[in-house]
């Protein structure tokens, strides 16, 4: 949690979470979803996985700034 240190503290009003709740449904009907996430100047790549047995979402998230920089750069 050192990316993200105040996650625990505001829990789903912060930006990494942030239509979390809206995308319960589809992440359910379809097991997973991929996003990506801007919080600063840092970009995540997020996966959520629907885990049925036990009925939550399970989130995995990858920094991806870089990636970004360079598919960006591309265009300058």
């Amino acid at each position: 949690m050192q990316s993200l240190p105040d996650l625990q503290e505001r829990g789903a009003e912060h930006p990494f979470l942030g239509g979390i709740p809206s995308i319960g449904t589809i992440v359910q009907q379809e097991n997973s979803l991929r996003r990506e996430v801007k919080i600063g100047e840092v970009y995540y790549e997020q996966v959520l996985h629907y885990v049925c047995e036990i009925d939550c979402i399970r989130i995995y998230a990858f920094d991806i700034s870089d990636r970004q920089y360079w598919d960006c750069s591309e265009y300058n």
